[in-house]
């Protein structure tokens, strides 16, 4: 053992040493620097999401007061015709029910 200790004495067991402790200095800075660099595009990947949402949010709006200034155009045609529909069938099904009720009076 005490070769050994006299070895890390002498000037290249000093270069050994030194340079083993640089060495690790060296890659534990580069750890911490990859690590700031992760996070730094983690943060820049987040920011890039959040515009994205925020510009589709503004996109979808933008169709919204399209289709309702399309509506206002129109003078709310789409909602008329539903109700037209919605009217002439009762009125098909009241009939159907009359002509089903007189037909079956007249029988018994």
């Amino acid at each position: 053992m005490s070769a050994l200790g006299d070895y890390f004495k002498t000037d290249a067991g000093s270069a050994v040493i030194g340079g083993g402790i640089s060495t690790l200095l060296g890659v534990g800075g580069g750890l911490i620097t990859s690590n700031q660099e992760r996070q730094n595009l983690k943060a820049q990947a987040n920011i890039v999401a959040q515009q994205t949402e925020a510009q589709i949010k503004v996109a979808e709006l933008q169709l919204q007061q399209a289709q309702i200034l399309s509506q206002k155009q129109t003078g709310g045609a789409g909602g008329n015709t539903m109700l037209y529909v919605g009217l002439g069938i009762g009125a098909v099904v009241i009939l159907g029910v009359v002509i089903f009720a007189v037909t079956r009076s007249k029988s018994e």
